[in-house]
């Protein structure tokens, strides 16, 4: 008993070993690679943060501001960028880009696809993804870098099921990535980082016990894991390779994994080949330890999406910047030009007369007030040979300073490429044709943004696609949305019925392959409102179309009681032009008459039960299936 107690604690001391071992090798690639990250990203950082400063309003180099103050000197700030960045991502916010999903092959049921889109509406609604999505452009359009990430979390505290969300990153300046990634989504990076400052006695409370030690005495620079009463944590985020797995494919073109495919060699298989299996793994560390981890994540793409400004390779190397970078001299001439044209006016002389001193001679009083009072008259008192009191011009702006101030106005716009009438300011075009022309000329070129902001978008859809059947994988009611909002239920993993196809069918979102596209406009009420304009204006061109189409003007209106509206009108229509929901009339009045109808309707219903009941039958069919087939792959995942 005793030997059988001395190797159990033998074996738990090798284990802790063998673990602590682990945590060090892993510490140590953390450590090189964030020194990697730093070092190669330290100058387009920099300036991003230059940018952040610059575009909150701090405009003047220190050394000028400190001269100018201990001299006496104005050092006014007119910010002028924030206005050309609102009119950027303001164009954003009109145009929401929409995430499309579509049945990426022939066995993928199109009603699967439907679902799906209707689930990310729902993910993006609760998540407000909307502000996330913004938030991204925001920091891309200032500095040239800004994240979406994606994360799950469970429903409630009492359950198990979990939901997936869609977060903004509020700084930029908290995320890196591999440096060798070079795809625009950056998902061919080997590691991510996600790091915080934390205060200790926070750090303390979390994880109590871990020290709070930098990564070693000597780490110089880059040993800014702690300081004073701040911590550095950070989630590391890296993929690795799980060995191999067969994969097969099968006579009707699809794939499957053998290893999770019990019997896969009684299939019709027409060709196998072998292919890594990799992990994405998240530790939490600090300086010294791991805090947390591994954790596998479910997805086979990082949860972090960069939304990137304009980018600029220069050999092996990239510059990265937003608008604010071409910017910032010509507002900083901006501002000192300003300061100097208020500076002259301020340092101008203040004597609105010249006269003589002995024409003040006991009417010193009026003179002395003349600024503060308003006087109906100023007595002087008149002296032979001397001229009548004279009023001098007010100071005068110097025209070099004005002309200054107005090209340095001008060189803003030039760089950033958005004149004034994208701005809605009155410039040289006089035409209609004219000024939209300018406007497109400045949404061109500033496009890169918008289209970045799509692109970064559309990957969030990919990496929906691709954790939506790892995380929606038990039956529940599931909310989606349509393209208008309207909200309906759908039973996952459950029978539903498709409206479309008129038929009831398993939903099982595991079992389509789907693709992603970005669609761009105007939102779902502002099409609504340009469609029922243009049906109103269509019906006065053709009086005869009026008649038919009255139920989708009133339909597409948002006055209270549109809907029923268009329900009345609908009765009115020809029955080939009813929609089905709509009630059929009153039965005739012949009780015979009557009977056949009912008898008819009868029979149709009986007919209706009969293929439901077939339906039934064939749902549960592939239930069973279903259930079968996730029972064999639970545990792999």
């Amino acid at each position: 008993m005793a030997t059988s107690d001395a190797n159990m604690k033998n074996a738990m001391k090798t284990k802790t070993r063998t673990s602590k071992r682990a945590d060090q090798a892993l510490l140590t690639e953390a450590r090189a690679r964030y020194a990697k990250c730093v070092l190669d990203e330290r100058e387009n950082r920099e300036e991003a943060l230059k940018d952040a400063k610059f575009r909150a309003g701090d405009q003047w180099d220190d050394d000028i501001k400190v001269q100018r103050k201990a001299d006496g000197r104005p050092c006014f700030t007119i910010n002028r960028l924030p206005q050309f960045i609102r009119q950027i991502t303001g164009d954003m916010r009109l145009n929401k880009p929409a995430i499309k999903v579509v049945a990426d092959d022939g066995n993928t049921d199109p009603y699967l696809a439907r679902i799906m889109a209707g689930l990310i509406r729902n993910i993006e609604s609760r998540s407000r993804a909307r502000m996330a999505y913004i938030k991204g452009a925001d920091n891309a359009v200032t500095g040239g870098l800004g994240f979406i990430r994606v994360l799950t979390e469970y429903t409630d505290d009492e359950v198990f099921e979990q939901d997936i969300r869609i977060k903004a990153v509020s700084n930029p300046f908290s995320i890196y990535y591999d440096p060798a990634a070079v795809e625009h989504s950056r998902q061919d990076a080997k590691f991510w980082f996600v790091t915080e400052m934390v205060d200790r006695a926070e750090f303390e409370a979390e994880y109590p016990g871990k020290s709070v030690k930098d990564f070693a005495e000597n780490e110089g620079e880059y040993g800014d894991w702690y300081g004073g009463d701040k911590v550095r944590k950070a989630e590391y985020w890296r993929r690795v390779k799980d060995g191999t797995k067969v994969i097969a494919q099968l006579a009707d073109g699809s794939v499957i994994d053998t290893t999770v495919t019990p019997g896969w060699q009684a299939l019709q298989v027409v060709n196998t080949r072998t292919v890594p299996r990799w992990n994405i793994e998240q530790y939490v560390i600090s300086g010294a330890e791991v805090l947390e981890g591994p954790n596998l994540w479910a997805g086979k793409y990082f949860p972090f999406v960069p939304v990137l400004g304009e980018e600029v390779h220069i050999g092996d190397k990239v510059v990265r910047h937003g608008i604010v970078r071409g910017a910032r001299d010509p507002q900083k001439l901006f501002n000192i030009w300003r300061s100097a044209g208020a500076e002259l006016v301020a340092l101008a002389p203040k004597t609105p007369f010249i006269i003589a001193a002995d024409q003040l001679q006991g009417y010193e009083k009026y003179w002395n007030q003349a600024n503060n009072k308003n006087y109906p008259y100023l007595p002087y008192k008149a002296q032979p040979g001397a001229p009548v009191p004279q009023r001098q011009a007010p100071p005068q702006h110097s025209q070099g300073i004005l002309q200054e101030g107005a090209l340095a106005a001008d060189d803003m716009k030039s760089t950033m490429g958005i004149h004034d009438a994208a701005l809605g300011a009155r410039s040289n075009e006089t035409s209609g044709v004219a000024i939209t022309a300018r406007q497109h000329e400045s949404d061109v070129s500033t496009f890169v943004y918008i289209d970045n902001l799509n692109s970064a978008i559309e990957h969030v859809g990919a990496i929906l696609v691709d954790l939506i059947p790892r995380i929606y994988d038990t039956p529940r009611m599931i909310r989606i949305l349509g393209d208008d909002g309207k909200e309906e239920f759908a039973n996952l993993l459950g029978p539903n019925f498709d409206a479309d196809a008129g038929t009831v069918k398993m939903l099982d979102l595991a079992r389509g392959k789907y693709d992603v596209n970005i669609e761009t406009g105007p939102n779902f009420s502002t099409r609504r409102a340009e469609v029922a304009a243009t049906m109103m204006n269509f019906a006065r061109a053709v009086p005869a179309a009026g008649a038919v189409i009255g139920d989708l003007i009133a339909k597409n209106q948002d006055w209270p009681g549109a809907d029923e509206i268009a329900k009345r009108l609908q009765r009115i229509l020809p029955p080939e032009l009813r929609d089905g929901d709509v009630s059929p009339p009153p039965p005739p009045s012949n009780p015979l008459a009557a009977l056949t109808v009912a008898t008819k309707q009868a029979g149709l219903e009986g007919k209706k039960l009969d293929n439901a009941k077939k339906q039934m039958d064939v749902v549960k069919k592939q239930m069973e299936l279903a259930e079968q087939r996730r029972t064999l792959s639970s545990p792999q995942r």
